[in-house]
């Protein structure tokens, strides 16, 4: 008798996991779930967020000027305390806005890398070549943030050197510790050298990834690194893909 009892429980207990994941594999009202090529491409042509780069530092170098009255007036408390150099920049409710802003590029970018390779509608080849497209703006980002919240790259303290935390995924729970600035920039590398095989010649828009630009980023990487043999290397590969310029006198503008 028991063992009849047990079993019908066993059984409502599955059928009833059964009918709540029909309804929890309901796309939510209002949120957009990604689900084909085509989406994971349009979070990369988001100029607004992907072409933001940092300010403080801008504020903080002596290229910027200001008087009196646009210290008091034009620039924000922050912005006047960063160009002050005052001993505290920020208050207990306000944030680093470089650091939100990368980070928060390295989420969209994360997303794409993590995701696109298992969307609908989109050939392997299209899928590869975003999550290229990717990797290369998650190397432009690690780079631009081990730069300004960590050392110098310096081959003989690099490994010690404390950098900044690599975050490589999307899950809330990520390991925020801080990678050494050596573990940082072995990251940067081995995502542009895996960027670089899926990646066009040349982009369709100047802003968009390439291989023109992945050898750019690796030459200014190595430029870093010291090792100026590479960094040639890399400089002149870009070259040879495209050398004109670009003649601003015949570019049209509109108001």
């Amino acid at each position: 008798m028991l063992k009849y009892i047990y079993s019908t429980l066993i059984g409502l207990v599955l059928l009833a996991a059964l009918g709540c994941r029909k309804y929890v594999e309901i796309p939510p009202v209002n949120i957009k779930v990604l689900k084909n090529t085509s989406e994971y491409q349009a979070l990369l042509y988001n100029s607004t967020l992907l072409e933001l780069s940092y300010s403080n530092p801008l504020y903080a170098a002596d290229d910027l000027q200001s008087d009196d009255i646009r210290w008091q007036t034009a620039l924000s408390t922050v912005n006047a305390n960063i160009y002050a150099w005052a001993e505290k920049i920020y208050s207990n409710t306000e944030e680093d806005a470089d650091w939100q802003k990368l980070y928060e590029q390295l989420y969209t970018c994360n997303t794409v890398i993590n995701g696109v390779l298992d969307s609908e509608g989109g050939t392997e080849a299209q899928k590869k070549t975003i999550q290229a497209s990717a990797l290369l703006h998650r190397a432009f980002i690690f780079h631009t943030l081990v730069n300004l919240y960590g050392k110098q790259y310096d081959a003989s303290t690099a490994a010690t050197d404390p950098g900044i935390p690599l975050v490589m995924g999307t899950t809330f729970f990520s390991d925020l510790s801080r990678s050494s600035v050596a573990k940082v920039y072995e990251q940067i590398e081995n995502d542009l050298n895996t960027a670089l095989p899926a990646l066009n010649n040349l982009p369709d828009f100047p802003t968009n990834a390439s291989k023109a630009g992945a050898y750019g980023m690796l030459a200014r990487v190595f430029l870093h690194k010291r090792n100026f043999t590479a960094a040639k290397r890399n400089a002149e590969l870009p070259l040879s893909l495209k050398n004109s310029l670009l003649n601003l006198a015949t570019v049209t503008t509109h108001p």
